[in-house]
């Protein structure tokens, strides 16, 4: 089985999963994955009760921070990162995070905390900034926002999730394969499966079933999910109704918005390898057409149909451009100059649509 592989980073320093296409699916091989304890973890601060000062120079402050918990506010105090940069003890962030989207957790009704992936996104945020300030400050950057931007109950909650889930983060030992393994293989795959396991059941050992769910549940199911594809796709015993089939099942138990996906998804590669198929034999624009119309509705078909044609009056326009392109080149004048005239040449012969089907095709070799 050849495979070509790309790159999907499923959870930030504890699993990566690359894609590998085999046939007319996607196929994920585990190149890393999180599983099982390791020794020696990294201990983080302990909860703040009051923060615990910034190590190294610190810049001052203009004001004393306002706790939510103090003024009651159920809306994230900052909407910006210089709004932020302003109210902690801890200055700027590092250049390097400043044009990040700042997410804000939620609270709900009586005071406590949504718990969803918002929190895991936070967290992973701020420790970012370990490689500039060091561990220990990143992760005082991340309990000062909590007890800055949440009311007291919430931000409660929301200490001990982020210290129970750097806990886990901490004693996540990563499992290498290596990138040749042979997804064929059933060993390959059963070991691949029990990381996923061992990694799915530490983090309900410090995190719980329902914070681990909120914060995992999705990835997990899909993780699943791509395994299997992986285990059906290559299990040469299955005929192609049964793989249809039984992809078909996995998909259905995914939540519904990530079914709808994924199904798209797969659909889409059946579409496009008969597209393929089809301009290799030549002859069938309107097969194609009618298959892309079915799919993606008229505007797309069009849109497509447009780009890739490539007619005997389409194919003459074309080539008069580059034969006088090429003679500018080839001409006196310094290359401003040049570039200049070739840019006016091109807006003489060609619409703005027209183009950008030229660049289109000029990439996908096609022009010219």
């Amino acid at each position: 089985m050849k495979i070509r592989l790309g790159v999907l980073l499923v959870a930030v320093g504890s699993f990566t999963l690359w894609y590998a296409s085999g046939g007319d699916t996607d196929a994920p091989a585990v190149i890393q994955s999180g599983a099982g304890q390791k020794s020696g973890a990294t201990a983080h601060p302990t909860l703040p009760g009051s923060l615990p000062a910034a190590t190294g120079e610190q810049q001052p402050s203009p004001a004393k921070p306002v706790s939510r918990a103090a003024t009651g506010l159920s809306r994230p105090l900052f909407g910006s990162a210089e709004a932020y940069e302003l109210a902690s003890v801890y200055g700027r962030l590092p250049d390097y995070m400043r044009d990040v989207q700042l997410e804000h957790l939620q609270v709900s009704a009586d005071g406590s905390l949504i718990v969803d992936e918002t929190i895991k996104r936070v967290i992973e945020y701020f420790l970012l900034a370990s490689q500039a300030e060091g561990r220990e400050q990143a992760i005082e950057r991340l309990f000062e926002f909590i007890e800055l931007t949440l009311p007291e109950l919430a931000a409660s909650e929301a200490l001990s999730i982020a210290s129970r889930y750097l806990e886990y983060r901490d004693n996540l030992a990563i499992q290498e394969f290596p990138v040749s393994s042979d997804l064929s293989d059933p060993t390959v795959l059963k070991q691949i499966r029990e990381s996923l396991e061992a990694r799915r059941a530490l983090r309900r050992e410090y995190l719980g079933e329902p914070v681990s769910e909120a914060l995992f549940g999705y990835e997990e199911r899909y993780e699943s999910y791509s395994l299997t594809r992986v285990e059906v796709n290559t299990n040469d015993q299955l005929t192609p109704s049964e793989k249809e089939l039984a992809l078909t099942r996995a998909e259905n138990a995914l939540p519904p918005e990530l079914a709808s996906r994924v199904r798209y998804n797969r659909e889409e590669k059946k579409l496009q390898q008969r597209v393929g198929e089809l301009q290799a034999e030549g002859g069938n624009e309107a097969e194609i057409y009618g298959l892309r119309k079915d799919f993606y509705g008229e505007a797309a078909a069009d849109r497509m149909a447009f780009l890739e044609d490539n007619s005997a009056s389409w194919q003459s326009r074309v080539s008069q451009f580059y034969q006088v392109q090429q003679d500018i080149l080839q001409g006196p004048g310094d290359q401003q100059e040049k570039y200049s005239r070739i840019s006016e040449l091109k807006q003489q012969l060609f619409s703005r649509k027209e183009q950008i089907k030229l660049a289109v095709q000029s990439i996908r070799g096609q022009a010219g």
